[in-house]
């Protein structure tokens, strides 16, 4: 089931399927938007394995909406999915596709006449996957350099990781996605600095060449 969501005098589009009942269970959502500057923001992109099995993240165990982990936390189904593979903020293993759909966004901006796009990514394995697609940083490109600073042996941030803390293991340095539940984790504290205001874009028909984890491991 695909739905467009598409209201007048609104400055969003937003793109959805699933093949359960559940509205809550998209396996694809996409969401773009015009900003105050006559540009586009892709403000969600979300591609899900629809038959992977799938994590309660986006709930506390009371039905709390967690915003992805940004606003609560449920804790068990987070270390769970971490476990099963999965990075921050996703409820299930990704379908591998975000290469097309990137190159699908690219045309149709192209075709209406826009040079660029703009988003803000949710946690820092998004970002890492973003710089792949060709995204460069608006804001926090320094951030993202700090990150893979302090991550060496004997930066801050290595040096907070305890095999004792079920989201800041010892061998969470050397993966994308270890960080990423690090960081998720709150570890950014050790450097008085939080993940967020991070702003990247990308150039239609360009590729940014941004690698801020140069031969990372996801």
């Amino acid at each position: 089931m695909v739905f467009l969501n598409a209201e007048s005098n609104s400055e969003k589009v937003l793109i959805t399927a699933r093949n359960s009942p559940d509205p809550a269970d998209e396996f694809f959502a996409l969401e773009l938007a015009d900003n105050a500057l006559n540009g586009i923001e892709l403000n969600l992109i979300v591609l899900n394995g629809p038959a992977a099995p799938r994590f309660s993240i986006d709930y506390t165990e009371n039905g709390q909406a967690t915003m992805f982990g940004t606003l609560k936390r449920n804790l068990k189904a987070e270390e769970e999915a971490k476990n099963a593979g999965l990075a921050p903020g996703q409820v299930r293993a990704g379908l591998g596709g975000s290469r097309v759909v990137f190159e699908q966004i690219d045309t149709f901006l192209s075709m209406l006449g826009h040079r660029a796009y703009f988003l803000e990514p949710l946690t820092y394995a998004s970002a890492w996957v973003f710089e792949r697609r060709g995204f460069a940083y608006v804001r926090g490109h320094k951030l993202m350099d700090d990150i893979q600073r302090e991550f060496q042996p004997g930066g801050a941030l290595h040096q907070c990781l305890d095999d004792g803390l079920a989201f800041r293991k010892r061998d969470q340095a050397s993966t994308v996605r270890g960080r990423a539940w690090a960081i998720h984790d709150g570890i950014l504290d050790a450097l008085d600095l939080r993940w967020d205001k991070i702003r990247m874009v990308k150039q239609i028909g360009r590729q940014a060449g941004v690698d801020t984890f140069p031969q990372a491991v996801y």
